[in-house]
């Protein structure tokens, strides 16, 4: 896209902060309830941000940086209850006698895929350069002549179609998954609902309340200096 390094580094801060914000809640959660169920939520929410970024580039600067910036705060948000609820879930579906040796193995089986997976991605890659696939939609007139593109998949696309993919067969095969004291998804996807409303509701009166002192004290000052102020 022709961004500079500090966005990148900027972007990459946003999507930290973001799972930073947010890991509380979803320790919260999947200590009430169930990490199969975090996994089960953050997973979609991570896919359709992978998803997202087949459509960037097809809108102007500001477009472009907008959807960025959205897809950046979204998988934070997701990554973060996603690699929590891995780690407990890990530990806590792990035998009581060889705990060690099964944690050892599932991180020797995550760090074989993690180091061959981006040597898979960058073969993908370059057998994908010089191949595109576009969806657009043209209107032709007298008075103009429109083309509007709704897919643009052309070498990183495709990997990130290909990564979608790999994300819902992963959702497929945590069906499998039996963890004690399993939740519904749509019986914690209510309760998020309503927690997180009522938690914005509550910040959003209280911070009110605790800055409408200062607020007022600035506004009567600002207005108190103007009228001192002479007029020329």
């Amino acid at each position: 896209l022709g961004l500079s390094l500090s966005y990148v580094i900027a972007l990459g801060i946003l999507s930290q902060v973001s799972s930073i914000f947010t890991i509380r809640i979803w320790g919260r959660f999947a200590d009430r309830y169930s990490n199969k169920t975090i996994i089960a939520l953050g997973g979609p929410l991570y896919i359709l941000c992978i998803i997202a970024w087949c459509f960037v580039g097809l809108f102007g600067y500001y477009g472009n940086f907008i959807l960025l910036i959205l897809i950046q705060i979204f998988s934070g948000i997701s990554t973060a209850g996603i690699n929590l609820s891995l780690t407990n879930i890990g530990l806590k579906l792990a035998p009581q006698q060889d705990a060690i040796v099964y944690l050892s193995v599932k991180n020797i089986i995550s760090a074989i895929f993690s180091s061959i997976s981006p040597l898979i991605g960058g073969y993908l890659a370059d057998f994908f350069d010089k191949r595109h696939f576009d969806v657009m939609l043209q209107w032709n007139g007298p008075h103009a002549h429109r083309v509007f593109y709704l897919i643009s998949l052309h070498q990183w696309n495709f990997l990130f179609l290909i990564g979608a993919l790999v994300g819902l067969i992963a959702l497929r095969l945590l069906r499998r998954v039996t963890e004690t004291g399993e939740v519904e998804k749509d019986t914690v996807v209510r309760i998020l609902r309503s927690a997180v409303r009522s938690n914005l509701k509550e910040y959003y009166i209280i911070g009110n309340l605790i800055t409408f002192h200062d607020f007022l004290k600035s506004k009567i000052r600002h207005g108190t200096e103007r009228i001192k102020r002479p007029f020329y």
